[in-house]
């Protein structure tokens, strides 16, 4: 369940010393559902409806969620003017008519109030807020649900030796915190764009120490063909993409954050065998060396005894390889 793209990648993630997360898609499912529209003069179809339509262009899971829920047809020729803001929402033209979809921040930079009813949810629910003509329409409220056994990953990432768990979200600084606070993790960034993340990660890499790395963790489309500022790249998936090129160093497969820690665990021992095998054949080609200078060793027996110590190296790589000594 754990793909490494390179050895240099296996090494990178045996030095990991900080653990970011972008929560949707790897501590949350990331197929978050649409579980109720707050309309104020219009029906819930209608509101539905106007959002789909404004998010037709964007390809984030909630643009895909709302989309889903609406399920009737998006007449693309309606659509002008798209702006995608990554991490906020969208504005839009949609029939001539501008629009905006998207977080409580993107509305309150379109200066649209939000009553104060809709300003709150339950836990683990995330809202998209609609302002028609600058006028606020409505919201859409939709859960994306812990992943099973986040929480219990989580402590294993900081069994393996790794000494910061940081979490990035594009929700709001309340369902941020919850989330935090249910998985133990006490740094978190919210309301994170794209742009926003990114830059936080060089700020990361830059704080650790010497000889240590930062991996970042996130789900298949977080990457978008490109590697980030962290010195690992880990993107969570399905098996459906094992056929798909991989841009990123680590693959864990089945959404498993506890694998994370495998992977950890497995570059550790992978560096600790090849030191250990390095360390054993210099030392048998030392004690050639010693024996052979005061003549004690012949030279068909040197490189007879030399090339034991070749194939027995192989013989435990392959040991290691079959799982016998790792498990």
């Amino acid at each position: 369940g754990v793909l490494f793209d390179s050895c240099s990648a296996m090494d990178a993630a045996a030095s990991a010393a900080t653990a970011a997360f972008d929560e949707s898609g790897t501590l949350t499912e990331g197929r978050p559902r649409v579980v109720s529209v707050s309309a104020g003069r219009m029906g819930q179809d209608v509101l539905l409806k106007i959002a789909a339509h404004a998010l037709s262009y964007s390809s984030s899971p909630v643009s895909r969620s709302v989309i889903e829920a609406y399920g009737g047809t998006i007449y693309i020729d309606l659509i002008e003017n798209f702006n995608e803001v990554p991490g906020y929402g969208v504005e839009v033209h949609v029939d001539g008519i501008p629009i905006r979809v998207g977080t409580r921040e993107l509305m309150r930079i379109g200066r649209v109030d939000i009553p104060a009813e809709d300003l709150y949810y339950e836990d683990g629910e995330t809202c998209v807020y609609v302002a028609i003509s600058n006028e606020y329409a409505g919201c859409i409220v939709l859960s994306d649900p812990v992943r099973a056994g986040a929480a219990e990953g989580i402590d294993d990432i900081r069994h393996s030796g790794v000494e910061n768990v940081v979490m990035f979200s594009a929700d709001s600084r309340d369902r941020a915190a919850r989330l935090a606070s249910s998985m133990g993790i006490t740094e978190y960034y919210s309301e994170c764009s794209r742009e926003k993340l990114r830059g936080s990660l060089s700020q990361l890499r830059q704080g650790c120490a010497p000889g240590r790395t930062l991996m970042f963790v996130g789900a298949e489309e977080d990457f978008g063909g490109g590697h980030t500022a962290a010195d690992v790249d880990v993107a969570m998936s399905g098996t459906d993409t094992l056929s798909m090129p991989r841009s990123c160093d680590i693959t864990v497969l089945g959404g498993k954050v506890g694998r994370i820690a495998e992977a950890i665990g497995i570059a550790r021992y992978a560096r600790m065998l090849c030191l250990v095998t390095a360390a054993g054949a210099a030392l048998v080609k030392l004690i050639l060396l010693i024996i052979a200078a005061f003549g004690i060793s012949t030279l068909w027996f040197t490189v007879f005894i030399d090339a034991i110590a070749a194939v027995a190296a192989a013989l435990v790589s392959i040991l290691a390889f079959s799982g016998e000594l790792y498990s």
